[in-house]
């Protein structure tokens, strides 16, 4: 439901940001993205630190934010990492291209699963502070290797490669 609801505002945001001065780039949004995510996971630490997890009324209000909030980070990484690599395709292999890209969410879900076996080693406040990090790495990622990265981003502006 939150995809439903967001992708509209943030398709909006966007189009908005790119007819201003200073469009944000393909990477950037990534990286927000990737921020957001992180962002998110830390609030969920710092709820089950304070404690505040535990009692009703902010229990599901907390879930809910941090659900919102993720959600968000991925709108603004997986449709955009999507285009990136769609569009930088070879004339012909989009779609072959495009299957690399489910086969690396497929191992990378594979992973995730067993990164949430953690969970009852670390408990879960150290948990969610290493699912930050994960995703706070990947933020990281995106900025070191923004020169790599940038033709890329060229290619996916320009799609008439």
């Amino acid at each position: 439901m939150a995809v439903t609801l967001f992708t509209p505002l943030l398709l909006f945001w966007s189009a908005r940001q790119a007819a201003g001065a200073r469009p944000s780039s393909l990477i950037d949004r990534m990286r927000r993205g990737a921020v957001i995510a992180a962002a998110a996971y830390l609030f969920l630490a710092a709820i089950e630190i304070s404690g505040l997890g535990q009692q009703p009324p902010y229990s599901w209000l907390a879930a809910l934010l941090f659900l919102i909030s993720l959600t968000m980070g991925e709108l603004y990484f997986i449709p955009t990492a999507l285009s990136i690599i769609g569009q930088s395709a070879p004339r012909g292999r989009e779609n072959t291209i495009i299957s690399f890209w489910f086969i690396a969410a497929f191992t990378g879900n594979l992973c995730a699963g067993l990164f949430g076996s953690l969970y009852s080693l670390l408990g879960a406040t150290w948990f969610f502070v290493a699912a930050a990090a994960v995703a706070g790495s990947s933020a990281l990622f995106l900025t070191l290797s923004r020169s790599i990265l940038a033709p890329l981003e060229g290619v996916a502006a320009h799609p008439d490669r």
